[in-house]
């Protein structure tokens, strides 16, 4: 869909620590401070996407009590863009309550409209140059391709051209969830509006309300509580077979699991005791996934520091797929930041 993952995700938009950027090749390590100030509007926010975090009086009960029960233990506020070690409010695209995405950026700058229904099966290749799509039954041609289908899509259509590997790795973030039964219903405007990241990498989710109340459905399983492990990101394989997505290693399922034991001392305090059914806190028996493939073209790797692929005029990749992996936030602040830049 028009828009990226920016149409459907959780309307987060949370940039990555500042020191993960030190390693990013080329220029990207002072370059990348103003790319993301131009999408997200810097300290003050806003910016290309109108970026803004929740106000006290916005919060939900459960966001409420989470910084009440953090703040009270020592823990640091981020009180500007950049996340810090502690408790960060999670900005979100937005303008007047509906997201604001990359499909509305396109439509305000007046270009050509973006043409849907159509399925691109390869890349059309002439003389070691890109110069269009395949669709099957037509070929669209284009001076230069700008390749955006997902880290997963764009890895698919580059092997089916027959360009770049036929397996790539494909990093994920793990997630373990607690989950408890409310009291009572609970205020919530938005899925997810306050996080803590710890300081060995870990990102406690405070889910607003059971994920079933934001999509019209029934309640799935309880409230959950998320811990994502964002320093040590699962490494898996895509490939001509399929996905695997791998397995977190033995020391990130020790820290996800060390952190759900804290999440549910967390739930047991003061500040949760008109929220939480006594005795219905239970922690998810399954790792699960965040559906946030990235990796599998590193800029400054498969990719030269500015998205291109080496050998191949005419194409650039500019999606999740050319982010290094160790970013400590979610990846969709940083894939419009490298779209603008590299834009």
């Amino acid at each position: 869909g028009a828009g990226g993952s920016a149409a459907i995700n959780g309307g987060y938009f949370l940039r990555p620590h500042v020191t993960d950027l030190v390693d990013w090749p080329g220029p990207w390590p002072v370059f990348a401070a103003a790319a993301y100030d131009a999408v997200d509007g810097g300290d003050d926010g806003g910016g290309l996407l109108h970026v803004s975090a929740p106000s006290d009086e916005e919060l939900g009960d459960l966001p409420r009590a989470f910084e009440q029960y953090w703040l009270s233990r020592g823990q640091l506020a981020a009180g500007g863009a950049w996340p810090v070690v502690g408790v960060n409010r999670v900005r979100s695209n937005r303008v007047r309550g509906r997201r604001f995405t990359g499909a509305h950026v396109l439509a305000m700058a007046g270009g050509p409209p973006v043409q849907g229904g159509l399925t691109v099966q390869r890349l059309v290749q002439r003389d070691g140059r890109i110069v269009g799509v395949d669709c099957g039954d037509r070929q669209l041609a284009a001076g230069t391709v700008i390749l955006a289908a997902g880290t997963l899509g764009t890895a698919e259509l580059l092997r089916r051209s027959g360009i770049g590997e036929s397996h790539v790795t494909v990093h994920e973030h793990a997630e373990l969830l607690v989950r408890f039964t409310p009291r009572r219903p609970l205020s919530a405007r938005a899925l997810l509006q306050s996080v803590l990241h710890t300081a060995d990498g870990l990102e406690v989710r405070c889910y607003g309300d059971d994920f079933g109340r934001f999509i019209d459905g029934e309640p799935l399983r309880g409230v959950p509580i998320g811990v994502a492990d964002l320093a040590e990101p699962v490494a898996g394989s895509f490939g001509p077979d399929g996905l695997d997505l791998g397995e977190p290693t033995a020391e990130s399922l020790e820290r996800l699991h060390s952190a759900a034991g804290r999440v549910v001392e967390m739930l047991g305090g003061e500040e949760f005791a008109e929220l939480v059914e006594p005795g219905s806190i239970e922690i998810d028996p399954v790792i699960g996934m965040n559906q946030h493939a990235l990796g599998s073209l590193p800029l400054g790797e498969a990719l030269d520091p500015f998205g291109g692929v080496p050998g191949v005029a005419g194409l650039h990749v500019v999606d999740a797929s050319v982010l290094p992996p160790h970013l400590r936030s979610g990846p969709h602040a940083s894939v419009a930041m490298v779209a603008w830049a590299l834009g």
